[in-house]
């Protein structure tokens, strides 16, 4: 007994680790609008499973998603606004 120890293992709904397989899936190819809509999903799993870590960090993650679609970079790396100016440069 004094030695044993115990392994938790995390259980993880199937409903869950398809949406981040698939959002894992889609990021991995830059697909920032399909992030941000398969991760909307994820987090209303997260609240209604009662998840609120998974809920916050899938929000960071639809957040950036967001980000990206709204500035996306050129092929430069340079990010740009909606109007086309390099993040930072002046009017």
């Amino acid at each position: 007994m004094g030695g044993e120890s115990r392994v938790v293992v995390p259980v993880v709904d199937p409903v869950t680790d398809g949406l981040i397989d698939a959002i894992n899936a889609v990021l991995v190819e830059g697909q920032w609008e399909q992030v941000a809509r398969l991760s909307l999903s994820l987090w209303e799993h997260a609240v209604v499973m009662g998840d609120g870590e998974l809920a916050a960090l899938v929000a960071d993650i639809r957040s950036i998603a967001l980000d990206a679609v709204a500035y996306p970079s050129g092929d430069d790396g340079i990010i740009r606004g909606g109007d086309g100016r390099e993040e930072g440069e002046r009017w």
